[in-house]
């Protein structure tokens, strides 16, 4: 089921892609492409070595989000000077670069990567293409990264960039979803719409009305609902319990 989601997602960025064509023949890996793309010489290695710094303790968290998804050994630092240090991805928030709601720019140098948002979503989104930069996977087999020196400003031509999950016709586990979210955060989607119940499956507990998920979040075997999808004679579902992550 999980592959039909990524080929929904593959259509969607692809309404998505409008910049430049320059910016995007530039670099083909940043989806969406873009507003604006300044190439420079030279090159950034991304490594075991480099350390992200963030501006102030309210980012931490976003330093830490980006050491566990970028795969490599680099150390996470608190507040910290910028000028002068080397190897070092600096993050900020500066409302003051006049920047559009959840715009940011990404300067990369070679000693230097800086990324500044014009709010925290900015910020997010502007690790998002610095992730883009780097090649896939966990860093196991490239342990240094080189970066094309470069200067990004973007921001988002729509407000609402949305995605859908149904899972009241067919029940997606908790590590499913959480992949789609990922997902959706890489390509700079801002709004999850998570269909949780229908006629054909109940994935909400209610007190009032405890049946409707202990009995109607399931399928086949029994149950009100006709099993369907290829499952026939086998009871399967589920939904959110109470406390679960």
């Amino acid at each position: 089921m999980f592959k039909y989601h990524k080929s929904v997602i593959a259509s969607f960025l692809g309404l998505l892609i409008s910049a430049p064509a320059m910016a995007a023949a530039a670099i083909p890996g940043i989806i969406p492409a873009p507003v604006e793309v300044e190439m420079r010489d030279g090159v950034f290695a991304f490594g075991a070595g480099t350390v992200v710094r963030c501006h102030s303790y309210e980012l931490q968290p976003l330093a830490g989000y980006l050491y566990r998804k970028t795969g490599r050994r680099a150390t996470v630092e608190g507040v910290a000077g910028f000028h002068g240090a080397h190897n070092i991805v600096w993050l900020e928030v500066d409302p003051a670069r006049g920047l559009p709601a959840e715009g940011y720019t990404l300067e990369v140098g070679t000693d230097t990567v800086r990324i500044t948002g014009a709010d925290r979503a900015g910020l997010f989104y502007g690790i998002q293409t610095l992730r883009q930069l780097l090649p896939p996977g966990d860093n196991i087999l490239v342990p240094v990264a080189e970066i094309p020196c470069l200067r990004i400003t973007d921001y988002p031509r729509f407000p609402y960039r949305g995605f859908t999950l149904d899972v009241a016709r067919t029940f997606s586990p908790f590590e499913e979803v959480i992949r789609l979210l990922d997902l959706m955060a890489f390509h700079k989607m801002n709004r999850f719409h998570w269909h949780l119940t229908d006629d054909e499956g109940w994935r909400l507990p209610l007190e009032c009305y405890p049946e409707l998920a202990r009995e109607g979040g399931f399928r086949g075997a029994g149950s009100p609902v006709r099993n369907i999808y290829g499952a026939w004679g086998e009871r399967y579902g589920g939904g959110i319990t109470p406390g679960s992550r």
